[in-house]
């Protein structure tokens, strides 16, 4: 019967790097993606309206923090993708009987250790991208030096 067909037979073992991009889902990087264009059009459209309230932010720089940001969501988004399909096979939610797209974990093509091991690398070279851009240079006066 075909229920005790291997899921190796169904779909057999993909290249590598097909093996990376099924665990790693990319097609979903337009929801990281989106508000990354989103913010970087509102920052374009502000800094063209005249007003007396623009800091001194160079619009030279615009372009790579919007890149760095774009990076930054992506990075979560494989991250999270990877943690997905590995969560998911070792709490035993993906398994011969799954619907969709196969799971690179769970049809044994990486190993539980391959998948975490590559989300916690997605993660932490999201954090070492993003957390400079949470650090955001001060140039006004607090309120304690203006009194």
């Amino acid at each position: 019967s075909s229920s005790s067909t291997p899921p190796s037979v169904k779909y057999p073992r993909p290249s590598w790097f097909k093996v990376w991009a099924h665990a790693a889902r990319p097609h979903t990087l337009t929801a990281s993606i989106a508000p990354v264009i989103v913010g970087h059009a509102i920052t374009v459209s502000s800094l063209l309206l005249p007003t007396e309230h623009h800091t001194s932010f160079s619009t030279l720089h615009l372009p790579s923090i919007t890149l760095a940001w774009a990076a930054f969501a992506c990075l979560i988004q494989l991250g999270t993708n990877l943690h997905n399909d590995y969560a998911d096979f070792v709490k035993g939610a993906d398994d011969e009987h799954r619907v969709g797209q196969p799971r690179a974990t769970q049809k044994g093509w990486l190993t539980p250790s391959q998948t975490a091991y590559a989300s916690a690398f997605c993660v932490s070279l999201a954090l070492a991208i993003g957390y400079p851009l949470c650090i955001v240079p001060s140039t006004t006066s607090t309120v304690s030096e203006s009194k």
